[in-house]
């Protein structure tokens, strides 16, 4: 049996005031594209549903998120039709609508009961990108029981620490933990290992998070979640070099995705201050999601100095909401 050691969480207040230097206050985020050729196009159904959902998940994977919202609005029919919601609802998510990400996570459930965890997942993740924090829980907390429900108990710790009430994440995470030490998590199921990683990060035991991102990686190599949170993980241990690197794996597979071009930024920031680099690669962030908080977090122009006087702040994901809440009004 594997053990896995968590040290006792101490509740702390993490201050934000120093952020404030980088509100966007003149940031308006146009459309994204994808959103007005919706509205103008009129949905063809595909002859394979079930082809353009796998296509739609490869295209979804690549960053090509046009073509991935076409494929799964095409796919919604049939037996697939809940899948297909749930990888729409994601691409909505990605590219900053999330309103109809909501709606789009919420109507998923009620065509395929299998995918209720996933849907409230995106749903919830979608409220929260809006600062709807209590609302996030509330749709996490009617799945926190179904036993495949990992992913939303993982955002629901996430959140709840967020909100203020790191104590009361302590129990949906440990339920990760505790899958793990009693196997209840296979070792080729890459995913839900990368879901023990970051409950461990949050747990706030580093080394506990990389082992298992490492085993997590021996499972299923290149995953763009788990090598995501390993480069957060890695920048909050100041380590810009293995950021760098899992980061550059990210963008290999998906050379589009907003969150993947972000931590880039930061990157380069932790590196060598490299603004112009910074300021590039947020930019092309916020063409795919003008709605990204973190990109406006990073950008040196609207935090040049308060950023880097604090620069361990800047990889919090306190610090990120508060950018995130700033873009509520826009």
């Amino acid at each position: 049996m594997r053990h896995m050691r968590i040290s006792s969480v101490v509740f702390g207040h993490l201050l934000v005031a120093l952020a404030l230097g980088c509100a966007p206050a003149a940031a308006k985020p146009a459309v994204s594209k994808p959103a007005a050729a919706a509205k103008k196009k009129r949905v063809k159904k595909a002859k394979d549903p079930k082809k353009a959902l796998a296509d739609g998940h490869a295209a979804l994977t690549a960053s090509k998120y046009a073509e991935a919202e076409a494929l799964f609005r095409s796919a919604m029919v049939g037996k697939v039709r809940g899948a297909a919601s749930i990888g729409l609802s994601e691409t909505l998510l990605m590219t900053g609508r999330y309103g109809e990400a909501v709606k789009e996570a919420n109507g998923a459930a009620k065509y395929d009961k299998a995918a209720k965890g996933d849907a409230a997942y995106f749903e919830a993740e979608a409220l929260r990108r809006q600062g709807k924090l209590d609302e996030a829980i509330a749709v996490l907390r009617n799945v926190e029981k179904l036993p495949d429900a990992r992913r939303a108990r993982l955002l629901l710790g996430e959140v709840l620490i967020e909100n203020g009430s790191r104590s009361e994440a302590e129990t949906p995470l440990m339920t990760l933990i505790e899958d793990y030490n009693s196997d209840k998590i296979a070792d080729t199921d890459g995913v839900a290992l990368s879901y023990v990683g970051r409950a461990a990060h949050l747990l706030r035991s580093p080394q506990d998070a990389n082992d298992a991102f490492n085993e997590s990686e021996r499972a299923k190599k290149g995953d763009i979640p788990t090598l995501l949170w390993r480069a957060e993980l890695f920048l909050e241990k100041y380590d810009p070099g293995h950021a760098e690197e899992v980061t550059r794996e990210v963008l290999a597979q998906a050379p589009n995705h907003p969150e993947a071009l972000v931590w880039m930024a930061h990157v380069k920031l932790a590196q060598a201050l490299d603004f112009d680099a910074a300021e590039s690669l947020s930019r092309k962030a916020l063409k795919v999601n003008p709605k990204l908080g973190h990109a406006y977090f990073v950008r040196p122009s609207a935090c040049r100095r308060q950023a880097f006087a604090w620069r361990g702040l800047c990889y919090t994901r306190i610090g990120r909401l508060y950018c995130q809440h700033l873009l509520l009004n826009l």
